[in-house]
């Protein structure tokens, strides 16, 4: 049987916690007075693991993007990020398709290498 007084002795409520549509992955924030509000420290607790890790490489891919020779980076950039195919690459560079595969390659493997060092694997 509960004790008379069971909300005193309670030491963790849960709920379940649903989010409006209009606030949909927006981060949690608290008024802290007129017109301040303060972002939710503990928000970070928040994020799944998986999501951590997409975060984490996506800024460790956009870094190493940034390295790349400027010509090369555009070329990457236009296929993996814009989706866009080679002979189109090709035609808005100026060169030919047989380069951009080459060069697609070349940069895919040198990262690939890269990523592979930054996560602590055989370079």
């Amino acid at each position: 049987m509960a004790p008379a007084n069971a909300a005193a002795t309670r030491v963790l409520g849960i709920r379940k916690l649903e989010i409006a549509a209009p606030f949909e992955g927006r981060p949690f924030v608290y008024r802290t007075g007129d017109h301040a509000y303060q972002r939710d420290p503990y928000a970070a607790f928040l994020d799944t693991p998986a999501e951590s890790l997409v975060v984490t490489i996506r800024e460790w891919l956009r870094g190493a993007v940034s390295r790349l020779n400027p010509r090369i980076a555009e070329m990457f950039s236009l296929r993996f990020f814009e989706g866009k195919d080679n002979p189109e690459i090709a035609r808005l560079l100026n060169t030919t398709p047989g380069t951009v595969a080459v060069t697609l390659s070349r940069t895919r493997n040198r990262l690939e290498k890269e990523y592979r060092a930054y996560v602590g694997g055989v370079a």
